[in-house]
C-alpha cells in the first residue's frame, strides 16, 4: 500500500513539472519493455528522485520509476481518471550524493542501505489512481544494471517477485527529475 502513495506522488509531481521530454525514440515513444512471466508491457517514460543520505550517512537514496505511459504528455491530473498505468519502482543506494553511480545493484533483503544495492521495489500492473484498482507485486530478488550516457539512462533488470514471477526490464531513455 505504501507504493500506491509513492506512485501517485511521482505521477502528480511529473504532471506538474514536466514538459515534453521526447528524445526522438522510435515505436510510438516506447523506450523499453517490462516482462512478467509471459506478459509484456511497454515502458514510455521514467522518473528519478534523490532522497538524500542513508541512516548511517554512507550511501545515498535514489528512486527510479518507469511507466507504461508517457506521463509528460498527460495534460492534467483529471485526465488520469480513465488511464491504467503499469510501472516498476526501484529504491537504489548509491555511493555518490550527486548522482546514481553507474554499475550493478543487487537486491538487499535486509535493507542495509549499502552502496550498489536496491530494496523496497515493486511493480504495479494496470493501476488506476482514482479507482485504486490494479495488481501489485513486490520484487524480492534480482540485479539492476544502470548506466548513463549524457542524459540517457540505460536500465536492465532481471529478478523475481515474492509470488515467484520472473521479471525482466529493459529501458533506454530520459528520466525526469524532480
Amino acid at each position: 500500500m505504501k507504493k500506491i502513495y509513492y506512485l501517485f506522488f511521482a505521477v502528480a509531481m511529473v504532471l506538474s513539472s514536466c514538459g515534453n521530454d521526447d528524445d526522438g525514440g522510435s515505436d510510438n515513444g516506447v523506450k523499453g519493455k517490462m516482462k512478467i512471466d509471459n506478459e509484456n508491457y511497454n515502458l514510455k517514460s521514467g522518473t528519478i528522485e534523490s532522497y538524500g543520505e542513508s541512516d548511517d550517512g554512507n550511501t545515498y537514496n535514489f528512486d527510479i520509476e518507469l511507466f507504461s505511459e508517457d506521463i509528460s504528455s498527460i495534460n492534467d491530473e483529471s485526465s488520469l481518471t480513465d488511464v491504467n498505468i503499469s510501472s516498476v519502482y526501484f529504491e537504489l543506494w548509491s555511493d555518490s550524493a550527486s548522482k546514481l553511480t553507474d554499475g550493478n545493484y543487487s537486491y538487499d533483503s535486509d535493507y542495509t542501505q549499502d552502496a550498489f544495492t536496491f530494496s523496497d521495489s515493486e511493480i504495479g500492473l494496470n493501476y488506476n489512481f482514482f479507482s485504486e484498482d490494479g495488481t501489485y507485486y513486490e520484487i524480492n530478488s534480482g540485479e539492476i544494471e544502470i548506466s548513463k550516457n549524457g542524459s540517457t539512462y540505460e536500465i536492465t533488470f532481471e529478478g523475481t517477485t515474492s509470488e515467484g514471477k520472473d521479471i525482466s526490464v529493459n529501458y533506454k531513455g530520459l528520466l525526469s527529475t524532480f
